[in-house]
């Protein structure tokens, strides 16, 4: 009886809370959504390099002291479109080549202030290294700094010399990837 008595007496109240509250659920999770699937991933899968190669040389951790990055590097793979991802460090795109295997290393991680959120404001010219399975150190120059939608996957397809891609998202509702474009030294 109570309860009806409380329910009679807030019902506007509680009719408007619904019909405010109810599609702003809606749209964040809608946006949810949306976040989840862009995060880090290219509309597409670049081709995958020969990895007949020897796997000491798999990438284990990346050093980019101007900005103070030092992370740990896991294996990520692209499973149905979507990058797999660490969440506490860096990944390395598993059909990526390695440091010294003389093609294109792939490495991404989140936009988020203890990983890679910094990324974007690296300089041309700073070092990074790469540091391998075995503890050799692989030493690098940016040389470039793009921003390109999702759909872009030049950065990061396979190439014919030694290159380090490092990329993470940008933009609103990171719908953009900021990528730097490194050279052994």
């Amino acid at each position: 009886m109570r309860i009806a008595k409380l329910l009679r007496k807030y019902k506007k109240v509680l009719l408007l809370s619904l019909l405010v509250v109810g599609p702003m659920v809606a749209v964040i999770g809608f946006f949810m959504l949306f976040y989840e699937r862009a995060v880090l991933s290219f509309s597409g899968v670049p081709e995958a390099v020969d990895l007949a190669t020897n796997r000491k040389s798999q990438a284990v951790r990346i050093v980019v002291d101007d900005l103070g990055i030092d992370l740990a590097i896991e294996e990520g793979r692209i499973i149905n479109g979507i990058w797999e991802i660490s969440k506490k460090g860096a990944s390395h795109l598993n059909i990526s080549a390695n440091p010294s295997e003389g093609g294109n290393s792939v490495i991404y991680g989140h936009n988020k202030k203890t990983i890679f959120g910094s990324l974007p404001y690296i300089r041309v010219g700073s070092p990074i290294a790469i540091t391998n399975r075995d503890g050799q150190v692989f030493n690098y120059k940016v040389e470039r700094k793009v921003t390109v939608k999702p759909d872009n996957l030049t950065y990061v397809l396979p190439k014919g010399e030694e290159t380090l891609t490092i990329y993470t998202c940008t933009g609103f509702l990171d719908t953009l990837r900021s990528i730097i474009i490194a050279k052994p030294i």
